[in-house]
């Protein structure tokens, strides 16, 4: 049997699982049981294109809250981030950090440099 390594959004798979789990599945036999049918139809097993806006729900605000949550997640994790938080003053919940832990930029220059 083959493995296969996919990058998937974190919230996508979190439904994506949760989905599964309520049909009796794990995520591998879901993802065997879409390629089975891919083979089987000789095509993607549904319509693809982008969907009519007006067919488009509207997410409730606990959805969109979930997802803000979900973002700020993400971006707290991020180290690039952090270091623009930090370059910036502030700690990782965006208080101010004591001055002295604030980076200064004359102190990370590199010492083989001259002034003249």
């Amino acid at each position: 049997m083959a493995k296969l390594t996919v990058k998937v959004d974190k919230g996508t798979l979190k439904e994506a699982k949760k989905l599964f789990d309520e049909l009796g599945l794990d995520t591998d036999t879901a993802i065997n049981l879409f390629l089975h049918q891919c083979v089987i139809q000789e095509r993607i097993p549904f319509m693809l294109g982008m969907p009519d806006p007006g067919d488009m729900p509207i997410p409730d605000v606990d959805t969109l809250n979930r997802w803000s949550r979900e973002a700020l997640e993400e971006m707290d994790e991020d180290p690039e981030y952090q270091a623009w938080l930090k370059k910036m003053g502030m700690d990782k919940d965006g208080n101010p950090l004591p001055v002295e832990e604030i980076p200064n930029e004359a102190s990370e220059k590199d010492d083989s440099e001259e002034e003249i």
